[in-house]
């Protein structure tokens, strides 16, 4: 039986933090596409520097 749900406070939005990091997963995400599709020098360092920039955001770099 499903009961009333109404006393739930209302889902927080996401925060500075969160959404940075959903931002910098999007870029890595991105580069990776690009170095799939077209593997070359620049790609790769585009993957690099946006997994960089990720793991520094996550240790507290940034």
């Amino acid at each position: 039986m499903k009961t009333n749900l109404a006393h739930e406070p209302p889902k927080l939005q996401a925060t500075y933090r969160e959404r940075m990091i959903d931002q910098k997963i999007k870029l890595l995400e991105s580069a990776l596409k690009a170095n799939m599709e077209n593997p070359n020098l620049d790609n790769a360092v585009g993957v690099a520097k946006a997994r960089y920039d990720l793991f520094d955001f996550l240790r507290g770099g940034a």
